[in-house]
């Protein structure tokens, strides 16, 4: 299942599985693209915390990491990551994300 923007991710093809704000999703390339949860500011972290359960904030949220130039961004296949299987920076309930 295609990740929302403004989930969390965790990149499953590195050793230290990182965990990745998703910023885009380009269902034609079938790639996503986010910034490194490591990279954010812990105020941006506390707002993550903050959201979850809350689709719309949290895509607010990577809107405005997306368009801070500062940050680098990362653009992986599809392929390469798994969600979350626990609350809070996940930012929706499971059974929120997986069609019924």
């Amino acid at each position: 299942m295609t990740p929302a923007v403004g989930a969390v991710v965790v990149l499953t093809k590195l050793d230290s599985a990182p965990r990745l704000l998703v910023t885009a999703v380009d269902d034609a390339d079938n790639t996503l693209t986010g910034v490194l949860l490591a990279d954010l500011a812990t105020e941006t972290l506390q707002q993550l915390a903050a959201s979850a359960g809350d689709r719309h904030r949290r895509e607010e949220l990577a809107l405005a990491v997306k368009q801070t130039t500062e940050l680098a961004k990362f653009t992986v296949p599809l392929d390469e990551y798994q969600h979350l299987d626990e609350p809070g920076l996940d930012g929706a309930a499971r059974q929120e994300r997986e069609p019924q």
